[in-house]
């Protein structure tokens, strides 16, 4: 919940026209503003909790911020009338891809006469007299990864 939510109308209008006579938003999309809010921290930051008591905005307050200033105007604000936004939840999926390196376990009953070694094993596998590719996989380990790639859904 943004700070600002508990301010009463008159007080959150008084600000917001402090605000409003700053310039502070600039036609700025919110990915801009809250760029410009935490890494300006000279300027728009000031100029922002200048009248509050607080050192620093979290997320929420950033966003509730834009969204009075994108949705009132000077007029209204003057005539009284505020529009606030409400908090709601949304979802949102991250999806990676990914390149993994997997150790796989694969075991299976062999039939033999003899016992089995490794070196025996491999000739056979090379004489295609085995297919451990269709083995039942037993064990599975993720000996590393990279991330090609990333993004969010909404």
């Amino acid at each position: 919940m943004s700070i600002f939510e508990s301010f009463n109308d008159k007080n959150l209008i008084t600000y917001l026209k402090y605000l409003f006579k700053k310039d502070i938003l600039n036609d700025d999309s919110l990915s801009d503003f809250y760029e410009n809010v935490i890494t300006d921290y000279d300027s728009i930051s000031k100029i922002i909790l200048a009248p509050l008591s607080k050192k620093d905005l979290d997320r929420l307050d950033i966003e509730y911020l834009y969204e009075l200033l994108s949705n009132n105007n000077s007029e209204s604000l003057n005539e009284g009338i505020i529009y606030r936004p409400e908090l709601k939840t949304q979802s949102v999926e991250f999806v990676s891809e990914e390149r993994q390196w997997v150790q796989y376990t694969r075991e299976e009953d062999v039939e033999t006469y003899s016992d089995l070694d490794h070196y025996y094993l491999n000739q056979l596998h090379n004489h295609d007299e085995l297919s451990p590719w269709d083995w039942e996989i037993t064990d599975e380990d993720i000996q590393d990864s990279d991330t090609n790639d990333w993004w969010f859904e909404v």
